[in-house]
């Protein structure tokens, strides 16, 4: 760790990791703008969107806006809509899909799209008008989704807000933002306590997954390491962006009978009786009629509990499977939903831009090759 910047360098050549751009991918960018396409986008840039993220972010590719009236809440998830700009099958494509997705190393980024996309095309930047697909969601008043659709529009950013702002402002009610976006975070604060009890009513795994930080001095060595704390406001934008994966799922599902899914199988009864006996060791017991679920949950809580616990939250995900991508769902067992995909993040992820695509497709009524 003494040389970061070498071991960084190490990393990307064992790897093969892409970390420059070809000129036929320079020459197709320099040649972008945000007038690509003429497809009808409906005019949102009064609606006061903001995006929250963490103070060092740079490029912002989801903004969310929430009211709440009689009837229910009304969220709307706007992301970036970089399939407008990166065309199917072009050489920027081609790159996007062989990266698949950002990499994040301490001090350094290697994007999946160049950062022109990445940080100003197709970042919602505050106060510029930016082309977006929505994903706009009813909810009842106590957070189960009534019904959804997704279509094209422009907005405009009204605040860039971390999620540290947001905090203050949700336990303190300490901003200086605008009446209509303080409305909006109430709204939104008020759903995501919903959200969050019926996430526990399914009992979807509670898994820490904060990464430490590590600070770089000026010559490349890690001067100390932080333990990021996770704050309810990560969760609003969390809850926000699964609810709109999940209608993304959904629509997939229902116009084509595929998608980009985001599966994750059970585990396996090898793996559970381990994790069974490693933790009886520690002083923890179970039942025999305990299901999967119940015995990982029992686990974690377990765990969150010992003065361990970051060990012990380590060895619980050792015993799971990995999620991976399916073009058929068959569930997500620690989310414990029936279907779910990826959808927020197509600045960074290629399978979501895959499904931007799909969605899109239906939208303008397109001929995709869904092969």
């Amino acid at each position: 760790m003494n040389n970061l910047k070498s071991t960084i360098s190490q990393v990307i050549e064992e790897n093969l990791i892409s970390t420059e751009w070809s000129d036929a991918v320079n020459t197709e960018v320099k040649n972008l703008n945000l007038n690509t396409n003429d497809h009808p986008r409906k005019d949102l840039t009064k609606v006061p969107f903001v995006t929250i993220d963490g103070a060092d972010a740079k490029d912002f590719d989801d903004a969310v806006f929430c009211n709440l009236s009689d009837s229910g809440f009304l969220l709307n998830v706007a992301i970036a809509d970089v399939a407008e700009l990166v065309n199917e099958d072009s050489y920027l494509d081609q790159e996007a899909k062989k990266r698949g997705t950002s990499i994040y190393f301490p001090s350094k980024v290697i994007p999946m799209l160049p950062e022109k996309i990445s940080n100003n095309l197709c970042s919602l930047v505050p106060d510029e008008i930016r082309n977006v697909l929505v994903s706009e969601i009813n909810f009842s008043l106590d957070g189960s989704i009534k019904s959804y659709k997704f279509f094209q529009a422009k907005i405009v950013s009204h605040k860039r807000m971390t999620y540290a702002e947001v905090e203050e402002y949700v336990k303190n009610n300490n901003s200086n933002v605008s009446k209509k976006i303080k409305t909006s975070l109430d709204a939104l604060n008020l759903l995501t306590k919903n959200l969050l009890v019926k996430r526990s009513q399914r009992k979807a795994l509670e898994i820490e997954g904060n990464e430490p930080i590590l600070n770089i001095d000026e010559d490349g060595k890690v001067s100390s390491i932080d333990l990021p704390r996770r704050l309810y406001a990560h969760q609003m934008i969390e809850e926000s962006m699964l609810a709109a994966n999940v209608c993304a799922a959904n629509f997939m599902h229902k116009h084509y009978k595929f998608g980009v899914y985001r599966v994750h199988e059970k585990p396996e009864e090898l793996k559970l009786e381990s994790l069974k006996s490693f933790f009886s060791l520690k002083g923890f017991s179970s039942q025999n009629k305990d299901t999967p679920l119940a015995l990982i949950n029992k686990c974690l809580k377990f765990s969150s509990k010992n003065k361990l616990h970051k060990v012990l939250q380590t060895v619980v995900l050792q015993s799971l499977k990995r999620a991976e991508y399916a073009t058929k769902e068959i569930g997500h067992f620690g989310l414990q939903l029936d279907r779910y995909s990826h959808f927020t993040s197509p600045i960074r992820r290629y399978p979501d831009l895959m499904a931007h695509r799909l969605i899109k497709n239906i939208i303008n009524k397109g001929n995709i090759d869904i092969n």
